[in-house]
């Protein structure tokens, strides 16, 4: 008998230790069961304040394409009609030192204008209403070529364009921009003493072509190569080029704004996409652009 109650006392302590370690351990879960869903309150605060930063920056976007669009391009168009018609005009009586300063005037002007649609495009990239189509590559690209023309024809340019281009969801406009304005700089950064010659092609990319990107393994991308013989660029800039305001050159060597390849790298980011380069100094530059087969939104 006292044997007995020795082995029931024991039981009994056993169970109550039994019972204090899984009152213990409900403790612990429920603890980090409560930590776990501050974590979550507080990244959902987060993303809640980032969202609405997005909202805000995008609103200052909108608000600063309008007033480029109006406030600031009105007088810039003044400036440069009455500077033109102050040479025109006075043309014989003028001074030639005083009409090269009016040429300045008319350049600096026309190159702000450059300026004011560009970071217009720019802002307007990813603001406004995403509805993808599915679109046969080789219509943005005639579009791009025919507002190229005049470029073209002046440099006796040659584009040459693969028949098997394929049907992507995208943006007719922004695509047409994005190629507007690569084959825009193959044309302008052509050697002097050669025909520009730009090839467009198109492939299914491969795993490994697509292993820097973070892309679905499943996912399905199409490689669009933009390559030209021009004058090239050093590999060390082929990651900043895509920056705002970047330029390799002097605005007086070549024109522009710095913001081409950017406006094509926020194309390429809207539509779940990537752009890339690759350039030799003196033998020309590929440019690569990646984009999904099928689109999340339509």
């Amino acid at each position: 008998m006292e044997l007995f109650d020795k082995q029931k006392d024991k039981n009994t302590l056993h169970n109550s230790e039994n019972d204090t370690n899984a009152i213990h351990e409900q403790q612990r879960i429920i603890e980090e069961q409560k930590i776990t869903n501050d974590q979550l309150l507080y990244a959902n605060n987060q993303l809640t304040a980032k969202n609405q930063d997005l909202q805000k920056s995008v609103q200052q976007l909108e608000s600063f394409s309008s007033i480029a669009s109006h406030d600031l391009k009105e007088p810039l168009r003044k400036i440069m009609l009455f500077s033109n018609l102050v040479v025109e005009a006075e043309k014989n009586n003028i001074s030639e030192t005083s009409s090269k300063y009016m040429e300045r005037i008319i350049v600096s002007a026309n190159r702000l204008q450059q300026l004011i649609e560009d970071l217009i495009d720019y802002s307007r990239i990813g603001s406004e209403k995403i509805k993808f189509a599915k679109t046969d590559l080789n219509k943005p690209i005639k579009k791009a070529i025919g507002e190229l023309k005049e470029a073209i024809e002046e440099k006796k340019a040659v584009v040459a364009v693969d028949e098997s281009m394929p049907n992507l969801p995208v943006l007719t406009s922004q695509m047409t921009q994005l190629f507007v304005n690569i084959i825009g700089n193959a044309i302008k950064y052509g050697k002097k003493d050669e025909t520009p010659q730009i090839k467009i092609s198109a492939a299914i990319a491969t795993a490994e072509e697509l292993q820097p990107f973070p892309v679905d393994a499943a996912a399905v991308y199409y490689k669009i190569a933009l390559s030209d013989n021009g004058i090239g660029f050093s590999n060390d800039f082929k990651d900043s080029i895509f920056e705002a305001f970047k330029r390799l050159h002097g605005k007086d060597e070549y024109a522009g704004t710095g913001i081409g390849l950017a406006i094509c790298k926020k194309i390429a980011a809207n539509h779940n996409g990537f752009i890339t380069a690759d350039s030799t100094i003196g033998k020309g530059s590929t440019f690569l652009l990646y984009l999904p087969e099928k689109q999340t939104q339509s």
